[in-house]
């Protein structure tokens, strides 16, 4: 079953196969019901092989099929909770909202948004 697919220019796995290093990250996929479901960009990842919990650094940019996307510098994939989140700022581009945000979180089809610390929304109407 696929659940992430990852192209990187190095890949280091650890000693312990416990964690996996990704570096300039050319292509990130993460699958939902074998179907690709948010596309990343990154320069760095860092995988847990086992809980398949992931921490994405350096121009962290999310994006779903639809052109919502998500931007930050360091935002963390929690699998199995299938939820996304960073306790550093964000921007979120939702529809034709704009939102800047000191922390959040959302569940992975970003329907389920929590913002905190210096919420900014800018909405087209």
């Amino acid at each position: 079953k696929k659940e992430w697919l990852i192209e990187a220019d190095s890949i280091s796995i650890a000693q312990d196969r416990e964690s996996t290093l990704f570096e300039n990250i050319k292509q990130m996929i993460i699958f939902k019901d074998e179907e690709p479901h948010l596309t990343i960009s990154a320069k760095r990842c860092i995988a847990n092989m086992k809980s398949k919990d992931m921490e994405l650094n350096g121009n962290v940019i999310i994006s779903k099929e639809n052109g919502d996307s998500l931007r930050g510098e360091r935002i963390f994939w929690h699998s199995e909770e299938e939820r996304l989140l960073s306790n550093e700022q964000v921007e979120l581009h939702i529809d034709d909202n704009y939102i800047v945000a000191g922390s959040f979180s959302t569940n992975m089809e970003v329907t389920q948004i929590e913002l905190y610390n210096g919420v900014k929304v800018i909405m087209k109407i």
